[in-house]
């Protein structure tokens, strides 16, 4: 037997199932608020709202590819009807508040968004052709600035041209990409475009991949360059260095060793300056003790005297 807590009413299977319509259509809010026509960005604003319109299943009803279904008195005629007076609604609300200001209040003679639309399209797309020739030109034109970007940069801008033809419904090749990428190099890429002999052997990513390996190689090879400059500049910095340090050394060391030689000098002076002031009590002569004198001992010298006065009497 099943609990009393698994049985859901009818009410609650309904509310279930609203649910998540009720978030998508809050999502669908959100995209419609996010597209802005600024009267320079039709191909763009085009596509968002294409896209957007698709979602609510409104896009054909604007471009006229459907019409409003014809009375034929049934039930499901008038729904259909009625669901389509809703689209309509919701058509003129979407473009009245996505276009600009000045678009606004130039349309707003118009009441149904098919007739805003059309007018939309015969003004802007023929503006957006011309935008693509100049587009084209400029792909045909792109130039590599080393100074100022990378390889990656540069296939970047490149790539950015190709995605705005492309919402101008003008379809780029990736051989025309290849062409516009090798033309735009300079002299430093001369060589390796060179080796490209035919260019259906290689695909767009291939070239791409091949031009940012070559500047990743160019780049080890400029930083070992500078690396090996830096060293031996320190190294001459370094022997220069050395030999002043080693004359500091030698300075130094040279008076360290005067000085160790001046005290040890200033002792014997010193000894010496003491020696020279000893009285010697043998000779009577100065610079040294009576036994380191080499003279006859006083003693002796007055023993002998009186030897000799005494052999005399």
């Amino acid at each position: 037997m099943a609990d009393a807590t698994d049985v859901t009413s009818p009410r609650q299977v309904e509310l279930q199932l609203q649910e998540p319509k009720v978030s998508m259509e809050g999502h669908k809010v959100d995209t419609i608020r996010s597209l802005k026509f600024d009267g320079k960005n039709f191909l763009a604003y085009k596509e968002g709202l294409k896209a957007a319109l698709r979602a609510r299943k409104c896009w054909k009803i604007l471009t006229g590819e459907e019409t409003k279904p014809e009375k034929d008195g049934t039930p499901a005629t008038k729904k259909k009807r009625k669901e389509w007076r809703e689209k309509v609604l919701l058509l003129n609300d979407i473009l009245t508040n996505t276009l600009d200001d000045v678009t606004r209040v130039r349309l707003a003679h118009l009441n149904k968004p098919q007739a805003k639309w059309a007018a939309l399209v015969d003004d802007f797309e023929k503006k957006s052709f011309a935008v693509a020739l100049f587009k084209r030109r400029e792909l045909l034109n792109v130039e590599f600035d080393p100074d100022n970007e990378s390889i990656r940069d540069y296939i970047h801008r490149v790539e950015a041209i190709r995605q705005e033809l492309t919402l101008m419904q003008e379809e780029v090749s990736d051989k025309e990409m290849i062409t516009a990428l090798l033309t735009g190099l300079g002299e430093k890429y001369e060589n390796m475009v060179e080796t490209f002999d035919n260019l259906d052997d290689y695909s767009l990513q291939q070239v791409k991949i091949k031009l940012t390996s070559r500047e990743e190689r160019l780049n080890q090879a400029k930083a070992v360059t500078e690396a090996k400059a830096r060293k031996q500049g320190n190294g001459q910095s370094g022997v220069g260095g050395s030999q002043f340090g080693s004359t500091q050394s030698d300075e130094k060391e040279i008076s360290f060793v005067k000085k160790k030689r001046g005290r040890g000098g200033g002792g014997r002076g010193q000894a010496k300056r003491r020696r020279a002031e000893i009285d010697c009590h043998n000779c009577g002569k100065f610079g040294h003790y009576a036994y380191e004198c080499r003279a006859p001992k006083k003693d002796q010298q007055q023993q002998g005297g009186k030897q000799s006065q005494g052999n005399s009497q």
